[in-house]
C-alpha cells in the first residue's frame, strides 16, 4: 500500500499561480463599486433658519416652545406643507427641525431633494408653515394686545370716537405710553419666530465618500481572491499529490 502525504506549502509557488485570481476579483469588485457608484444621482440640502426671540416666549400667551416647533415639525407643520398643494407627504417627509443654543435662539430647518429648486422651496414651505402653525397658537393674545392697541388709538383720535380734547397733558402722555407699549407688546407677539428668507443649498455629489467606498470594494474583492485562489491552490496540490503517488 502506498502512502500518500501532502507536498510541503510552497508559498511563493502559489502567489505564482493564483495572483492573477486576486488581482481579478479585486478589479471586477472595484468595476461594480465604481459602476454603483455613478449610477446614483446627486443630492441637494437646503438649509434654513427661524429665529426665536425668548423674551418673546414668555409674553406670548400659549406660544409654541422650539421643543414644541421640533415635534410639530413631524405632524402638523408637514400637514400644512402639504396642504399647501405644491409638495408630496413624501417630499414634506424629507423636511428636519432642529433647536440650538442655550437658550435655544434658533430653528435649523433642512430639506432633502433631487433637485435644488425643490429642496429651497421645501425649506421655505416648512418655514411659513411653522410660522403660521405659531399664528394659531398665539391667535387669542395677538386678538387680545390688537384691541388694547385698537383702545388707546381710540381714546387719543377723535375720529375713532374717543375724546381727544380736554386732555390733560399726563393724561396724553399716559395714553400715548399705553399705545406704545400694546403696540410693542403686539409685535413682540406677532414675532415671536421669525424668518430672513435666507436659504442656503449644498450639494451632495456621489463623489463624496468614494474613495472609503471604492477602497472597501478593493479590500473585499482582493479578500474574495485570495479565498478562491486558496481552494484553487489546495485542489491544485491534491491533484498533484495523487498523482505524484499513483
Amino acid at each position: 500500500m502506498t502512502s500518500q502525504s501532502a507536498a510541503p506549502l510552497d508559498l511563493t509557488g502559489a502567489l505564482k499561480r493564483q495572483w492573477w485570481i486576486v488581482v481579478l476579483t479585486a478589479l471586477v469588485a472595484l468595476g461594480v463599486a465604481f459602476a454603483s457608484l455613478n449610477s446614483v444621482k446627486p443630492s441637494y440640502t437646503a438649509t434654513g433658519v427661524l429665529h426665536v426671540g425668548p423674551a418673546a416666549l414668555s409674553h406670548a400667551l400659549n406660544a409654541p416652545t422650539p421643543d414644541d416647533m421640533v415635534r410639530a415639525s413631524s405632524a402638523e407643520i408637514r400637514a400644512a406643507i402639504v396642504a399647501g398643494g405644491e409638495f408630496t407627504a413624501a417630499q414634506a417627509a424629507r423636511v428636519r427641525f432642529a433647536a440650538t443654543g442655550a437658550p435655544q435662539t434658533r430653528i435649523t430647518m433642512t430639506a432633502e431633494a433631487d433637485d435644488a429648486a425643490t429642496a429651497e422651496g421645501l425649506v421655505n414651505a416648512a418655514a411659513k408653515a411653522a410660522l403660521g402653525y405659531t399664528a394659531d397658537a398665539t391667535a387669542v393674545e395677538v386678538a387680545r394686545q390688537t384691541a388694547q392697541v385698537e383702545a388707546a388709538k381710540a381714546a387719543l383720535s377723535p375720529r375713532h370716537g374717543g375724546p381727544n380734547t380736554g386732555l390733560t397733558p399726563y393724561e396724553r402722555w399716559s395714553l400715548e405710553s399705553a399705545l406704545i407699549d400694546a403696540t410693542s407688546g403686539l409685535e413682540t407677539v406677532k414675532n415671536v419666530y421669525t424668518f430672513d428668507k435666507k436659504v442656503s443649498v449644498a450639494t451632495t455629489s456621489r463623489l463624496e465618500g468614494m474613495k472609503t467606498t471604492l477602497l472597501a470594494a478593493l479590500l473585499l474583492g482582493g479578500f474574495v481572491g485570495v479565498v478562491i485562489g486558496g481552494v484553487r491552490e489546495y485542489l491544485w496540490r491534491r491533484r498533484n499529490s495523487s498523482v505524484a503517488s499513483a
